[in-house]
């Protein structure tokens, strides 16, 4: 039927056949089909890991409003994690800033979910500068990291880590995240190349794998949040299945 052929099926608008952009978000889809293919391990992991976000998403009931914030946020950290994945298939580096965002908002939710008056001051950020200071104050890596440890000190640590590589490896400009894109040998030369589209080694697999972890990591912080729907919907099981290996 007509109505079943999607714009992947049609012909591709002149602008997307004529602009650099675009062919180069087609050469980022090409990429992505050939790592799905190639590295059909990681990607059924990370698959696996977004079918548990996806459940989890859709049976979570509000056991109070102080859950509202956190359950949004949630919503965030699981749209995050989806972004991460597809641009760790073709854009390594890049991937990393995502991955941090998917931590950043499971342990914002983390945090809120402690103090339920923290839900008011996060909702009226734009209020006013003191409002914006006030967020920065309280809102801290240390915080959340504190928040999280009250509830499972090994998580904790493994979310600090993972937070720290996100930003070694790229969702900071840092020595990793430039050189890892770098032709080495061109440096012998009096052209310096520099990789946009990363192809197979150790830069795509430390990625994906990574993305995998903060995942998997995101789900178990968010899990403390909904503990009870997380654990008696088998969704903490699945979360350990999903993490061996790794």
């Amino acid at each position: 039927m007509a109505d079943d052929i999607t714009n992947l099926e049609q012909p591709r608008p002149e602008v997307w056949q004529s602009r650099p952009l675009f062919t180069f978000i087609e050469d980022c889809w090409n990429n992505s089909i050939a790592v799905a293919g190639n590295k059909n391990v990681v990607a059924s992991r990370l698959a696996n890991v977004d079918k548990i976000f996806d459940d989890f998403h859709r049976v979570i009931k509000l056991e109070n409003m102080s859950q509202l914030v956190p359950a949004l946020l949630f919503m965030r950290a699981f749209s995050a994690y989806r972004a991460s994945a597809m641009v760790s298939l073709c854009l390594p580096t890049d991937g990393y800033a995502l991955q941090r965002s998917c931590l950043e908002n499971a342990g914002y939710a983390r945090l809120i979910a402690d103090d339920s008056t923290l839900s008011e001051s996060w909702l009226r950020r734009d209020d006013s500068e003191d409002s914006r200071k006030l967020i920065r104050r309280t809102f801290t890596q240390t915080a959340i990291r504190e928040s999280i440890s009250a509830k499972d000190t090994k998580l904790s640590e493994i979310y600090q880590a993972l937070y720290e590589r996100s930003i070694d490896f790229g969702a900071h400009p840092n020595e990793k995240a430039v050189t890892s894109s770098l032709v080495k040998d061109s440096l012998k030369t009096k052209t310096i190349q520099f990789k946009l589209l990363t192809g197979d080694g150790i830069a795509l697999d430390h990625s994906l794998r990574s993305a995998a972890q903060v995942g998997i990591c995101a789900l178990r912080v968010l899990g403390t949040i909904f503990k009870a729907q997380f654990d008696n919907e088998g969704f903490s099981v699945r979360t350990h299945q999903a993490s061996q290996g790794l």
